[in-house]
């Protein structure tokens, strides 16, 4: 079938920063595909949480990721959906934009979120700075998480394997 070709799925076990496989089945999403049928798929919040890595491309998609729920939902968010763009956009003309139509949110959310109290003061050289901190940071950490599976992966790599 010509729809797959060039297609990559990844399959992971684990993810940094991300719930177990049980939890993030349940938030999953169905999407259909004409003339296929229906695939399930990770949901969007949990999709953006897995792209916190050390790869350049995976913080261009989740920024992208975030800012088209924000198009696409601007006109009716919910305060959760709100919250949540609050807490993952990479785009400073968005926090700033998103600070100044909630900001009782907004202030609520500085306590989980501190760079957001730049988005309110409108400084937005600070707020870049702190989003590149703050995107250091993660990439850090995904960094130290991989390193003992990157070792125990080398190490099955160069074990012999003896078939039964």
């Amino acid at each position: 079938m010509l729809f797959f070709q060039g297609l990559r799925i990844d399959v992971m076990s684990t993810m940094r920063g991300c719930d177990t496989f049980d939890k993030l089945w349940r938030r999953r999403k169905t999407i259909r595909i004409k003339d296929y049928g229906v695939i399930d798929v990770i949901g969007l919040t949990d999709l953006v949480q897995s792209k916190k890595t050390q790869r350049d491309k995976d913080w261009l998609m989740l920024k992208q990721l975030v800012e088209n729920d924000i198009i696409l939902n601007k006109n009716n968010p919910s305060k959760e959906r709100v919250k949540w763009w609050l807490i993952e956009s990479r785009n400073t003309g968005s926090l700033i934009n998103l600070s100044g139509q909630y900001p009782v949110l907004a202030k609520k959310c500085v306590k989980e979120r501190p760079l957001l109290k730049y988005a309110d003061t409108k400084n937005s050289e600070k707020l870049n700075l702190r989003l590149h901190k703050e995107e250091l940071e993660e990439r850090k950490k995904d960094v130290e998480y991989w390193k003992p599976l990157r070792k125990e992966l080398e190490t099955l790599r160069h074990k012999p394997h003896n078939p039964p």
